[in-house]
């Protein structure tokens, strides 16, 4: 996972790296649960169906499947190869949650400041397509081990970066309740933006910093380096309990929102 140059530290960041991926799943277990409720009665309500929200529950579910052979790496406890190849997909299932997460704070801000952006780019074939093509990319990034991902990881801030636009400068459409579709938007890039902070942003620091270290002829990679690669790594399972209170979010107050926007345009075309 690490590439050239790395050196493997002290237990001690495997256990710091165990104590992420389980506070992840421990604590995001009952928000999705709750979220998987909701998704349900949704659907036996005739509700809008949430690709991205689907897709990104559905990531959550994959991340903590193949928790158990990563915390096995971690901890480098007799993983084998095939463990190894599992975490590799717990690298992707990382990957993809950060852009899946990213994607449904923009689709939300969207549907609730201007409709009209997300009649086509977040229709169901489009959604579908580019949910695939985001696997895709994601596989083939961890087999670039750190950089790879650092690259993908970058694509997910240029995603945020727009919610952030559109949050503050997108026309608005005229809503029903102004005062609470604002409030809503800013409570949306306020858990999308402390997710990147908080889980992303010391795995994008120390690669850069290795990066810096590999590239520079001074430094060469140390054992703290590596140590911090790993822990920062596992952080980013902590994504998980975000992912399901957006979705709790998405739920409550866009959801709603984007199934009127949806029976309207159906009730213009007739």
């Amino acid at each position: 996972m690490y590439g050239p140059g790395y050196r493997d530290d002290s237990n001690g960041a495997g256990i710091t790296a165990t104590f992420f991926i389980v506070v992840s799943m421990v604590a995001s277990l009952l928000p999705f649960l709750w979220c998987l409720r909701a998704l349900y009665v949704n659907h036996k309500s005739g509700g809008r169906k949430p690709i991205f929200v689907i897709v990104l529950l559905s990531n959550v579910l994959l991340q903590c499947s193949f928790s158990a052979a990563a915390i096995r790496f971690y901890l480098n406890s007799g993983c084998s190869e095939a463990c190894e190849r599992v975490n590799r997909l717990f690298n992707m299932a990382q990957l993809c949650g950060i852009f899946l997460h990213q994607l449904v704070a923009l689709e939300s801000v969207l549907s609730l400041r201007n409709p009209l952006y997300t009649t086509d780019l977040f229709s169901m074939p489009c959604s579908i397509s580019l949910s695939v093509a985001l696997y895709v990319f994601a596989f083939a990034c961890v087999f670039l081990n750190d950089f790879g991902q650092f690259a993908f990881c970058l694509l997910s801030v240029l995603i945020l970066i727009l919610t952030v636009v559109f949050t503050f400068k997108a026309p608005p459409s005229p809503p029903s309740d102004p005062d609470t579709h604002n409030k809503t938007t800013y409570w949306i890039l306020a858990v999308a933006t402390v997710t990147m902070v908080v889980a992303y942003l010391p795995f994008l620091m120390t690669v850069l910093i290795r990066i810096c270290k590999i590239y520079s002829g001074v430094f060469q990679v140390s054992e703290k380096i590596a140590g911090a690669l790993k822990v920062t790594s596992s952080m980013r399972s902590l994504r998980a309990i975000s992912d399901a209170f957006l979705c709790v979010l998405v739920f409550r107050k866009v959801l709603p929102v984007q199934t009127a926007q949806t029976q309207g345009l159906i009730y213009l075309q007739i």
